[in-house]
């Protein structure tokens, strides 16, 4: 039963989008983070053979940027890492050692060179995201690996307001939309000229 009257992602079809998905370690991986305290967020993402690949998710409750950087290297040790996600991550945080920002965690933990971040200076908007979320998921190749369950029922479940803006509940785990924001960050970083070559 679809649950959501005005889904954010309306254009997703899990029996179209939902798969098994491989790693390729001899490509890059693509990590788009959201610092949400409750669960901290990750997607793992591959771009081949002209598909958007989500290999793996990351939704760890009650922690912190240490360990969910602990939880990507052990699953993923040798992978080469480009990484963008959530603007504020670049603000200093009392929630991190030296009162240092998110991505100086991820970058010295996950061993990363300047070039490897791609963060973005401020977030995207929510009605730009949508569109062009949708008109990827209508359009391009995405793979979103079964495992993925957090990912898959924010596409299926989560919704915008008459605003367009994401109705969110952090009582509600299919309101909070961590790993849609993840989504949102990966595609607007990584696909946002998508758009114009349509």
């Amino acid at each position: 039963v679809d649950l959501a009257n005005n889904p954010f992602a309306y254009a997703f079809d899990e029996s179209k989008h939902v798969t098994s998905v491989k790693y390729d370690q001899l490509q890059h991986l693509y990590l788009s983070f959201d610092f949400n305290v409750d669960p901290i967020t990750c997607i793992a993402v591959q771009h081949i053979n002209g598909c958007i690949n989500v290999v793996q998710e990351f939704a760890l409750r009650n922690s912190d940027i240490y360990k969910l950087c602990d939880s990507i290297i052990a699953a993923f040790p040798k992978a080469s890492f480009i990484i963008t996600g959530d603007a504020t991550g670049a603000n200093r945080s009392a929630l991190t050692a030296g009162n240092t920002g998110y991505y100086d965690v991820v970058a010295n933990r996950l061993h990363l060179g300047r070039g490897q971040m791609r963060q973005p200076a401020v977030n995207p908007s929510i009605r730009d995201t949508r569109v062009l979320v949708n008109s990827l998921l209508q359009n391009y190749c995405i793979k979103i690996d079964q495992s993925c369950k957090g990912l898959i029922t924010d596409l299926k479940y989560v919704e915008v307001d008459d605003d367009g803006d994401i109705i969110k509940d952090r009582s509600n785990d299919i309101r909070k939309a961590d790993l849609l924001d993840c989504w949102r960050y990966y595609c607007s970083t990584f696909h946002r000229d998508w758009i114009r070559f349509l």
